[in-house]
């Protein structure tokens, strides 16, 4: 066999081998392929999925924020609603009738303790203030100084002091309500 026969066998079962070699290697570029292909379609899912999470998250807070500002809302307007009621009520008790007015303030008197003190009423009744403490048997004395209220009186010894305005007979009122009123206006919120 001559030496050019001996180097084509050569270069032929080089050939051969590269070839095989070749063959291996694509196969195991393919399979290495395929598995990045797999990882990253896995993390790609993943990373959508994560993605898709914080969306949900960041749209059921903005939900909640805004269904939060909403019954804010609601509930400022309940509670003004609520003021406004009482601040009728207290007008109601200054525009009832001087009669009404009256028999009202001769029962506060009437409940008073038995102590003679002053009374300070409202600049506007003084003399329903007379007249009422005249009606209740009382020989409490008024002064003259004149409250800033609306109507009722504000008596005083040297021991207690007991508001009886109507704006502290609509509170202590409003106060005795608070939870029939949270119970029936607040529920729905």
């Amino acid at each position: 066999m001559a030496l050019s026969d001996i180097l084509k066998s050569i270069k032929s079962d080089a050939e051969a081998k590269a070839d095989e070699i070749k063959g291996e290697y694509a196969k195991k570029y393919e399979a290495l392929v395929s598995e990045w292909d797999i990882k990253t379609g896995n993390r790609r899912k993943e990373l959508l999925e994560k993605k898709r999470r914080e969306l949900i998250s960041k749209t059921q807070s903005a939900l909640f924020n805004f269904k939060l500002k909403g019954s804010a809302k609601i509930l400022d307007k309940k509670v003004k609603v609520l003021n406004d009621v009482f601040n009728k009520a207290e007008n109601l008790l200054s525009e009832m009738s001087e009669e009404k007015q009256v028999g009202l303030l001769a029962e506060a008197l009437k409940k008073l303790p038995k102590t003679e003190g002053i009374l300070f009423g409202a600049g506007n009744n003084k003399n329903i203030l007379e007249k009422a403490l005249g009606k209740s048997g009382r020989n409490d004395k008024i002064s003259n100084e004149i409250l800033g209220v609306s109507g009722g009186f504000v008596y005083r010894t040297d021991r207690i002091e007991v508001d009886m305005t109507y704006k502290a007979l609509v509170v202590s009122a409003s106060e005795k309500m608070k939870e029939e009123i949270a119970e029936n206006i607040f529920k729905n919120n």
